[in-house]
């Protein structure tokens, strides 16, 4: 209902923009015109959406990510319009870690425009702010006073490439990949379509969330992913919908999608999978395997590590998901000269499997079009022509 009276106080800062007016029975099927988002990833953003209007649960990060002309900036834009307005919705990558803060104190949801790069600092803070946490610092003019920052916000950040690659965030964000534009229209076209559909999607997407609340209690998940209260939410919106089962489905494939592009952009986790790919286990210190992992570093690689610690970090980071890809990774004792020994071999967790035959991850590769199923189809470039042929067949 819309009151002129409310029976709440808010506190308003000079930034905050009006949310759009709902209407009654809205439609929210007008969003999809309005923002550029592929049908089969759909469901979360919707999910996303009506998570970050539940203050009490965790909230799950949502990345969007496509190339230039993708209207990343504007799909961006009108989500946050739908959540928390604010006079600069965009803004651009912050200087330091203590700024996510900052901006979480004077704003509902934290907004990033096309970021390049995050630090393994910032992805820990972001990681704070989607479960909620805070942020110390000395007060100014005072030696022993502390200033406290606390928040728990969503967040949404965009940029050409992936930037969440810390396997404890990637856990808790929601990566959309948004397709190329064809056909484009002008900023005044946009701006004029979005003012007639933002009161009906707005009243659309209340309406859905009162029914989704509703059927929460109806939902019960077996095997929860780590972002359960998201899961459940998300669940009883697809029952709502009459689509039981299929945000699980789309939520489970996007979190595999999220997991082998992570494992792409790292070269020792790549260097890793050549490796057992190749018939080959390590069981020693990290050390020995810095060496055996220095004939299959991708050429011309800089970001390598280069002592036996940086690789240790790398892989404790880099083992969640590729344990998930079939790895076995176990780190034991230390040695009397204080080496920690670790184990790198191929396990099989779903029947008889090697991880790069499950996963179609190459050393190297060319990208195509994703499947039916959201997953995307890697090409070899090394192999055979009758390799390729079995490889595509496959996939």
């Amino acid at each position: 209902d819309v009151v002129s009276n409310s029976p709440v106080r808010f506190r308003r800062n000079s930034n905050m923009r009006a949310l759009p007016e709902p209407v009654k029975d809205g439609d929210l099927n007008r969003l999809w015109q309005n923002v550029n988002i592929p049908p089969n990833e759909r469901l979360l953003v919707l999910g996303w959406l009506l998570e970050c209007f539940r203050p009490q649960t965790p909230y799950p990060v949502l990345e969007l990510v496509g190339e230039q002309g993708s209207a990343k900036s504007s799909t961006h834009e009108r989500l946050r319009q739908l959540v928390d307005p604010n006079t600069v919705n965009l803004r651009a990558a912050p200087k330091a870690t203590e700024d996510f803060f900052v901006a979480a104190r004077s704003n509902y949801l934290v907004s990033y425009n096309n970021l390049s790069h995050l630090s393994p600092e910032r992805q820990d803070a972001l990681c704070t702010l989607s479960t909620g946490g805070g942020f110390a610092s000395r007060k100014l003019y005072t030696d022993a006073e502390e200033s406290l920052f606390e928040a728990k916000r969503p967040v949404v950040i965009n940029g050409i490439s992936t930037n969440v690659t810390a396997s404890d965030l990637l856990d808790r964000t929601i990566r959309i990949g948004l397709p190329r534009i064809k056909a484009r229209l002008s900023e005044t076209e946009l701006e004029q379509r979005w003012q007639e559909d933002s009161g009906q999607i707005f009243g659309g997407l209340l309406d859905l969330f009162a029914v989704t609340l509703n059927a929460l209690c109806t939902v019960s998940l077996e095997n929860p992913p780590r972002m359960m209260d998201f899961a459940i939410l998300g669940e009883a919106m697809a029952t709502a919908l009459d689509m039981p089962g299929e945000f699980l489905k789309a939520h489970s494939q996007n979190q595999h999608n999220a997991i082998l592009q992570s494992i792409e952009a790292s070269p020792v986790s790549m260097a890793l999978i050549s490796m057992i790919q190749s018939g080959k286990r390590h069981n020693g210190t990290i050390k020995s395997l810095l060496d055996k992992l220095e004939q299959y570093r991708p050429e011309g690689e800089t970001a390598w590590p280069k002592t036996p610690r940086g690789l240790g970090d790398l892989i404790r980071r880099n083992a969640p998901p590729l344990r998930t890809l079939g790895l076995h990774i176990e780190f034991g004792e230390r040695t009397r000269e204080g080496n920690t020994v670790i184990v790198c071999s191929a396990r099989d967790v779903q029947g008889g499997n090697t991880p790069t035959q499950r996963s179609h991850v190459h050393t190297e590769h060319a990208f195509g079009e994703r499947c039916e199923h959201g997953e995307r189809l890697f090409v070899p470039c090394t192999s055979s022509e009758e390799n390729k042929k079995s490889d595509t067949a496959t996939l």
